[in-house]
């Protein structure tokens, strides 16, 4: 059964395979002189060894693609119809590029859920055979993943003092964006981490589930993707923190590919500044560590404060300011700002005089955090 089909256009240049677990195929689709064909000539950078833009881009492409081999295993080829071309961009903004299934399948053999929709590449997988077979280059919908790249990047007017990275390593400087750690996220929507649901009005495509919203699970409303409305979808498409994947598969190998994740901040009491703050690195005092802390919060004078007098010119309106035990800082009191939140049921019925705040990290050996399908 193949109910949606893309059709693309392509032309003939060059395809590479992926040496790994699986074999992923990179098939060039630009025209002679551009995108992937570019011959402007290029020095070696980062362990690419190309001599042209052209060749430094596909290279780059097929690092990615190798390393995505080397964590699959499927039987089946995986076939990405790829150019570099001019992308919607302007001096400080621009779309990087993209990448998607090209088709999608329900009801095949070794499907685990019916009337659900697969990524092309994923299903091919459990099916053990190529459902859309062809020639890559004669009938581009036999390709499984279109992958577009934006050309103009550093150009004036696109992204301008901003160029791309085509080295093999992470050594990129700060006006340079790294080519491969973008593709390794745009490949992963290809090969299945997205949804066919609009984003818009989170209605699905022909009205059937996707795989993987069988996984995508909202600890707002309670449920997985597919147990939402048309509406619950599309504001959850929205709901930044909110959002966990809950394949038993990822979740078992988080502790192997994770560290603990940005620290948050959870205030018991008083009722009047209870709840959870996202909180980031200081400069100051040891990082929080997984589990986290917790500890009494009392009520302290920086400095500055505790001389209403003479204030240097320094002034934070914060006072008086709230301290947490065991953290340490370099002189400047570090306050609880002007703060307002839901009650943590984790932590209900603890209250103390003062006050009880901790700072935990998210449990990532229960979930993943999961970024949502959409283009760069």
């Amino acid at each position: 059964m193949r109910p949606s089909r893309l059709a693309l256009v392509a032309s003939l240049v060059i395809s590479l395979p992926a040496f790994a677990g699986t074999t992923i195929t990179i098939v060039n689709g630009n025209a002679p002189g551009v995108g992937f064909n570019d011959p402007t000539p290029a020095a070696p950078v980062g362990g690419n060894t190309g001599t042209t833009v052209g060749e430094q881009r596909l290279l780059a492409f097929q690092a990615a693609a190798s390393t995505w081999g080397a964590k699959l295993d499927s039987k089946v080829e995986v076939k990405i119809l790829a150019t570099f071309e001019p992308l919607t961009c302007t001096a400080t903004s621009a779309v990087l590029g993209s990448a998607g299934a090209i088709q999608v399948f329900s009801d095949f053999p070794g499907a685990a859920f019916a009337s659900t929709w697969y990524h092309v590449a994923l299903a091919n997988k459990l099916a053990g055979e190529d459902l859309a077979p062809g020639d890559p280059l004669a009938d581009p919908t036999s390709n499984d993943i279109r992958a577009r790249f934006n050309s103009d990047i550093g150009k004036v007017g696109c992204l301008t003092g901003t160029t791309w990275y085509y080295g093999l390593d992470t050594n990129n400087a700060a006006n340079q964006i790294n080519l491969v750690t973008v593709l390794l996220h745009e490949f992963a929507h290809g090969l299945g981490f997205a949804s066919f649901a609009s984003v818009s009005t989170g209605k699905y495509l022909g009205g059937q589930s996707d795989v993987y919203s069988k996984f995508y699970f909202d600890d707002t409303t309670g449920k997985t993707r597919d147990q939402m409305t048309d509406a619950e979808r599309q504001a959850s498409a929205i709901n930044p923190r909110n959002v966990v994947w809950t394949g038993p598969k990822v979740t078992a190998g988080v502790p192997i590919v994770l560290a603990a994740g940005t620290p948050l901040l959870h205030v018991n009491a008083p009722a009047s500044i209870a709840g959870d703050y996202a909180v980031g690195p200081a400069s100051f005092g040891a990082p929080i560590s997984s589990p986290g802390i917790s500890g009494d919060v009392v009520i302290a004078l920086d400095p500055a404060d505790a001389a209403p007098a003479r204030h240097s010119g320094r002034h934070d309106g914060a006072r008086p300011q709230a301290r947490l035990p065991g953290l340490h800082d370099d002189g400047r009191q570090q306050a609880l700002r002007t703060l307002s939140g839901r009650p943590h049921p984790q932590c209900g019925g603890q209250s103390l005089h003062q006050g009880l705040a901790r700072a935990e990290q998210p449990d990532h050996g229960r979930d993943l955090r999961a970024p949502h399908a959409a283009a760069l």
